[in-house]
């Protein structure tokens, strides 16, 4: 009989330990699976350029204009570049895309994006060559639509630049009127000077529809992309769970076998 009643408190308690161990397995598994999804970045699409809704866990940003204005140029000429002012955001980081909204004014015009340093004194771009310009040339239609060129540049923080294309062809692009922004265009780059430096000239008050891709290079930008609950959490949440369930059936099974002994002197009593 004794050895009987240690056996059946020896399956008692396992099973409890067991079924409640699995409990907190599941719940922290669930924790953990939440953690991962909320670390998911979400995007959408304007015209053909993917523009990333970007969330706060994402390493990134987007800055200049990502809507299509209401409003495009007048024909430029051949062999021109266009330029609008945009500031950079206060941390660190590389523009690694620009997307601008394009149609040529007939047949295919080879357009390549850029980027321009500011001259403060006068706040129009610095003539000379680009600092920065897209790794491809893409064929603008003249379908207006969004066109995305790669490119990747180290700016600095809350620093006007100046971003743009080059077009060997008359193009339009579009924009709406703006107080803090300039649009200006250069003169032809047509072989009969030196272009150096580039003379600019004034368009019109108003923002380019461009969108540039800003990706963080500061160490912060990896603690913004973390959840706030983490996996480590969800392993302590586990220790924790595992170790309360231990006690908890260890108090059960105390109670059941007093409550046994119990019985068993009733039932020698009578």
């Amino acid at each position: 009989m004794k050895k009987n009643l240690i056996l059946q408190r020896h399956r008692l308690k396992t099973g409890i330990i067991f079924a409640m161990l699995v409990i907190g397995l599941i719940f922290a598994a669930s924790l953990f699976q939440e953690t991962r999804a909320s670390t998911q970045p979400s995007t959408s699409t304007i015209g053909s350029a993917i523009i990333p809704q970007l969330t706060p866990t994402s390493n990134g940003t987007e800055i200049g204009y990502p809507l299509i204005g209401k409003q495009y140029s007048d024909m430029p000429g051949t062999k021109t570049i266009t330029l609008c002012n945009y500031s950079t955001m206060s941390r660190s980081g590389n523009i690694t895309q620009i997307s601008i909204y394009l149609t040529a004014i007939s047949g295919i015009a080879n357009v390549r994006a850029m980027i321009f340093a500011n001259e403060p004194q006068v706040n129009f771009p610095k003539g000379g060559e680009p600092i920065a310009q897209s790794i491809e040339t893409l064929n603008v239609t003249t379908t207006p639509q969004w066109y995305n060129f790669t490119i990747n540049y180290p700016v600095t923080p809350n620093t006007i630049y100046w971003l743009g294309y080059y077009s060997d062809k008359p193009t339009h692009y579009y924009y709406d009127a703006s107080n803090d922004s300039i649009t200006v265009t250069s003169q032809p780059k047509d072989g009969t000077s030196n272009w150096l430096p580039v003379g600019w000239s004034y368009q019109t008050k108003s923002i380019m529809s461009l969108s540039a891709l800003y990706t963080y290079t500061d160490s912060s930008a990896v603690t913004h992309a973390q959840s706030s609950l983490g996996y480590g959490d969800a392993v302590f949440v586990f220790l924790i769970i595992g170790g309360e369930t231990a006690i908890l059936a260890t108090g059960q099974t105390r109670k059941k076998i007093l409550s046994m002994i119990e019985m068993r002197r009733m039932r020698t009593k009578w």
